[in-house]
């Protein structure tokens, strides 16, 4: 079935072939526009541009003499785009050894075990439950509320407070739901395109422990989404997943001293089967 998607032009005609080039809007921007336009607003506001579906271009909110014309098409399916910046970011490698115990380990990221731990010991005194029962599905709901109002309080931090919105209501509609409604939710929001997903990596990646509050519920919650999935799409052991990089000779060179050797990634890393 064909599936609408919105274009803004980047420039004018090019001198090579005479051709306009086109670039898609990020998926939560896609969401916002198709909404509007199909709820028959005149206009739908972003984070940095109005849209005006009468004159179809958008305009910087900073200055509305800067426009650019936008497109509306029906596609048999998603265009198959390069997402460079999930799939090519650098991984540092963390340590060898995990520093956590057995309860705790969240794969060698202690931005998540920390979280955790600070999160069931202020759940613990409220409701007397423990690490083990972190999942009963009332306790996930308590932290949807605070993985959606953290979202919110980044995006407001990052002048993306439409996108946030968007994220954060997605996310909230799911309680309710079972475990599985909800995890399926939270992977869903980390691969749309826009500030999430690199942020999240950011973060993990630098060990950033000033938005611990913000962002490990979400951090948690998408950590067990992943393990849930896993369990349920196991994939045979000879697989191979792919993933590129672009890596300096240092970089190189810790990668061929770790082999061999029980190393992990702190972030979230997407990959490829082909």
């Amino acid at each position: 079935m064909p599936v609408p998607q919105w274009y803004w032009k980047v420039s004018a005609w090019t001198v090579a072939d005479g051709e306009a080039e086109w670039l898609l809007f990020s998926d939560v921007e896609q969401e916002l526009i198709e909404q509007a336009y199909v709820g028959g607003e005149k206009q739908v506001e972003l984070d940095h541009y109005i849209i005006d579906f009468e004159k179809l271009i958008q305009m910087r909110k900073s200055d509305e003499t800067k426009q650019r014309n936008i497109k509306r098409i029906f596609i048999d399916h998603k265009p198959l785009i390069l997402r460079q910046e999930r799939f090519f970011i650098t991984q540092k490698l963390s340590s060898d050894k995990s520093s956590f115990g057995d309860a705790w380990r969240f794969d060698d990221s202690e931005f998540i075990q920390l979280w955790a731990q600070q999160f069931t010991h202020q759940h613990y005194y409220k409701t007397g439950k423990t690490h083990k029962q972190l999942d009963d599905v009332l306790t996930v709901e308590i932290i949807i509320d605070l993985a959606a109002d953290g979202i919110l309080a980044e995006g407001e931090e990052l002048a993306q407070k439409y996108a946030a919105e968007s994220l954060a209501q997605e996310l909230k509609n799911v309680i309710g739901q079972d475990l599985n409604g909800i995890y399926e939710c939270c992977l869903r929001l980390y691969t749309r395109t826009g500030f999430l997903c690199q942020l999240i990596n950011r973060t993990l990646r630098e060990d950033d422990l000033s938005k611990l509050n913000t962002l490990g519920p979400y951090c948690y919650l998408l950590y067990k989404s992943t393990v849930e999935r896993q369990s349920k799409h196991t994939l045979p052991v000879s697989s191979i997943l792919y993933r590129g990089a672009l890596l300096d000779y240092e970089q190189i060179e810790s990668y061929r001293s770790s082999v061999g050797r029980l190393r992990s990634w702190l972030g979230f890393s997407s990959t490829t089967k082909n």
